[in-house]
């Protein structure tokens, strides 16, 4: 399978106003740009490096990409750096938890206990299965081809 980028609205899905308002202000505050491409690009990298640690598993040549089953810990991970960097003071148990969950999908997926889907994976003409249909002349049941039964 094709793997996504991390897009605007998988950040926006997962920070709210509140959270969104007090890390662009911290950061404009700061001189800076918008902060949620360089966390998104440090944590995508951080992301590529487990996938590629993990046995079997090979990475999408677009580096901006991961699998699909990545992409709900990786936006975890962006919003817990940006909410530490910027305002500690938002962080809750929640944003916490699922944080933690990201690092022990990480790690279960560089011990390869962990499946990830392949870049590619999608079956191509010649691995598609066939299924073959016999006729009802073909099929009939007698003694002599049940026998062994």
């Amino acid at each position: 399978m094709s793997w996504p980028k991390i897009t605007e609205d998988d950040l926006r899905s997962s920070i709210n106003g509140a959270e969104d308002d007090a890390i662009r202000t911290a950061a404009l505050a700061n001189g800076q740009e918008d902060p949620y491409l360089a966390v998104k690009r440090q944590v995508t990298d951080l992301f590529r490096n487990a996938i590629r640690s993990g046995p079997g598993n090979h990475l999408d040549p677009d580096k901006e990409t991961l699998p699909a089953s990545a992409i709900f810990h990786a936006v975890a991970k962006i919003r817990y750096r940006l909410l530490t960097r910027f305002c500690s003071e938002l962080l809750d148990d929640d944003r916490r938890a699922e944080n933690k969950e990201a690092d022990v999908w990480l790690k279960e997926v560089r011990r390869g206990f962990e499946k990830i889907e392949q870049p590619g994976d999608e079956p191509s003409a010649g691995n598609v299965p066939s299924i073959t249909l016999i006729s009802n002349n073909e099929r009939q049941a007698t003694r002599q081809n049940l026998s062994g039964l």
